[in-house]
């Protein structure tokens, strides 16, 4: 059988035409979905500032003053022989807010410098925290910051002041 060039050129376009229905129809498509919860931003307030009290220097050797975070009340320890003239001492107070349920972390300065008004005398204060870490409750959750110094018999009389860093932050 003798092929023409007709018949050859109408079989070839039709072998093209005979492609499977499966080769046209290869993908398959599925949907996603993205989600995300937005926080509310978490704030820092200060209630009250830390407040050592005043207190007469030693006349011999050295006394610590300390205002602890348990209780918020100033005490003297050590051999010298100071004495606390004023009850208006405490702990600086701070209460943390935002996304109910939420962990946090505090971070102080580990200590801070009062210099006395006046002068260029300073005092160095050992910073101690109630809290490193904390939840947030229904609507906020509270911490406290007390300190330490060394008062001597060489500690010159005046009016100290100072400030340090505080921070909360998400976990």
């Amino acid at each position: 059988m003798l092929w023409s060039k007709k018949s050859c050129i109408a079989i070839a376009m039709l072998s093209g035409l005979a492609t499977p229905a499966w080769a046209q129809n290869n993908t398959a498509t599925v949907n996603t979905s993205g989600t995300t919860t937005i926080a509310a931003p978490i704030t820092l307030t200060q209630n009250s500032t830390l407040r050592f009290g005043s207190l007469v220097r030693p006349t011999s050797s050295s006394n610590v003053v300390t205002v602890d975070t348990t209780n918020c009340s100033t005490a003297l320890t050590g051999g010298g022989n100071a004495a606390l003239i004023s009850s208006t001492s405490g702990c600086a107070t701070y209460t943390v807010g935002g996304e109910s349920g939420q962990a946090f972390n505090v971070v102080t300065d580990s200590t801070f410098a009062m210099t006395r008004s006046g002068g260029s005398e300073t005092i160095t204060v050992t910073l101690a925290k109630s809290e490193a870490t904390g939840t947030i409750g229904q609507a906020s959750a509270d911490f406290k910051v007390g300190g330490s110094f060394t008062v001597d018999t060489t500690t010159v009389a005046g009016a100290y002041t100072g400030t340090f860093a505080v921070t909360a932050t998400y976990q």
